[in-house]
């Protein structure tokens, strides 16, 4: 699924990070985000001026953090 959406966004991983790398780390920011949830639940649901939660956009930043534009597609 991962490659399709990094085919679909016409990027590829950067040379040192791995799909594994990418999939836990998207865990890790669910995981965190279900915790707070129980504790402070209207923070994580807080949005910022595109209706991006708080969470979509760190999942937006981690993607673009471990991928670049694929070569065929950037000219």
């Amino acid at each position: 699924m991962v490659r399709r959406i990094l085919r679909y966004a016409e990027r590829r991983l950067v040379k040192v990070r791995s799909i594994e790398g990418l999939v836990w780390a998207i865990e890790a920011i669910e995981t965190v985000y279900l915790l707070r949830r129980r504790t402070h639940p209207e923070v994580p649901n807080r949005s910022d001026r595109n209706r991006h939660t708080m969470v979509e956009a760190a999942v937006v930043v981690l993607f673009e953090g471990f991928t670049e534009p694929s070569p065929s597609t950037h000219r």
